[in-house]
């Protein structure tokens, strides 16, 4: 079997960190893939570092001319059995051909930029009702949820080099910095907090940067609340921190979920439609609303104080992900569902 990948979104997010978890454990599998992506360089070391074939293109604006001539050329001569475009911008630059097609949903992506798909995956049970909803047969539409591509036993960050006291209890937040996020809810409720000596991390990068280093000087948090940038390895700050804090507005799925209870990392997450679906609230989690300022204080203060709410949601997390969110599993289904294409295209040849 031959797959090739096409991923044209961002330099990090959420969908282009499990495009190249899922391509480095299939490539750990013996399969045969090749990725076609944006020139990213940390995406291309990655992709050096782990001996996966790829190549790269632009993938521009809509004046970008060479991008779909030179990505079909590319997919031709590689003559995969199927590709799989993630995302609506790479699934737009692809045209179908004699090959199978997969079109990989990680939100509510308009189906009209999916053209010709044989199959199309949603990560959630609610994105693919969304497919199926907007004209998508039901019986091409399929739920593979995401997985935590982590070494777990990754060493934790060191706390010294953030000026952060090995003492201290410590909050992690995983998120790109935007609005969506929001971090500035969590800023918000950090300062209300009941530990006057209790730090925050927040490891991403964004757009809001500057807006949100601002607040955290307005509220008087400069001291412990460290912006830590984007972090390949999350294992390494989940595992530097105690509990992890998830508020975003919007998040069609949350792969820091999954990282989080893979770690063994307490998560605190606001009710956006991921966390919604997947979390049970004090079982393995603990589940605020949207933007509840106080409510997002309220939990982590419980998780201060309460050892034991910590521990059953250490342990029930760690069992949703064992059952449902391994590498293992997700990538059994992968490999079912790629071979059902297979099996039913070749029997339409010999039918």
């Amino acid at each position: 079997m031959k797959l090739v990948f096409v991923m044209a979104g961002a330099a990090h997010g959420g969908a282009e960190t499990f495009s190249m978890d899922l391509a480095r454990g299939l490539h750990r599998k013996g399969i045969e893939i090749l990725v076609i992506t944006r020139n990213d360089p940390d995406r291309v070391a990655d992709l050096k570092q782990n001996g996966i074939p790829h190549e790269t293109l632009p993938f521009g604006t809509f004046l970008d001319f060479k991008t779909r001539p030179k990505l079909n050329k590319i997919i031709q001569r590689f003559n995969p059995d199927i590709v799989q475009t993630f995302m609506g911008r790479a699934s737009s630059y692809y045209t179908p051909g004699p090959r199978k097609h997969i079109g990989w949903f990680g939100g509510y992506y308009d189906l009209k930029r999916f053209k010709d798909c044989d199959a199309y995956v949603g990560v959630t049970y609610d994105i693919a009702a969304h497919i199926h909803n907007q004209g998508a047969p039901l019986e091409k539409t399929h739920t593979i949820h995401t997985f935590a591509d982590m070494d777990l036993d990754s060493p934790a960050l060191k706390r010294a080099d953030y000026d952060t006291p090995d003492d201290a209890k410590l909050f992690c937040a995983l998120a790109r910095l935007h609005w969506k996020k929001g971090l500035d809810t969590l800023l918000d409720a950090f300062a209300k907090i009941e530990d006057p000596n209790a730090y925050l991390w927040i490891a991403g990068s964004g757009e809001d940067e500057q807006k949100l280093t601002q607040q955290m000087h307005h509220l008087g948090l400069a001291d412990r609340v460290r912006f830590i940038g984007w972090q390949n390895d999350r294992a390494a700050v989940l595992n530097a921190s105690d509990y992890c804090a998830f508020p975003s507005r919007y998040e069609p799925f949350g792969t820091v979920m999954v990282e989080a209870w893979a770690t063994k990392t307490p998560i605190i997450a606001a009710a956006s439609q991921g966390p919604a679906a997947y979390m049970k609230n004090e079982e393995n989690g603990l589940l605020i609303d949207i933007d509840d300022t106080d409510g997002l204080t309220t939990a982590m203060n419980r998780l201060l104080t309460e050892p034991d709410l910590c521990e059953k949601i250490i342990q029930g997390g760690l069992q949703t992900y064992q059952e449902t969110f391994t590498e293992d599993a997700v990538i059994a289904e992968y490999m079912d569902l790629y071979n059902s294409l297979l099996d039913a295209g070749n029997a339409r040849k010999t039918a």
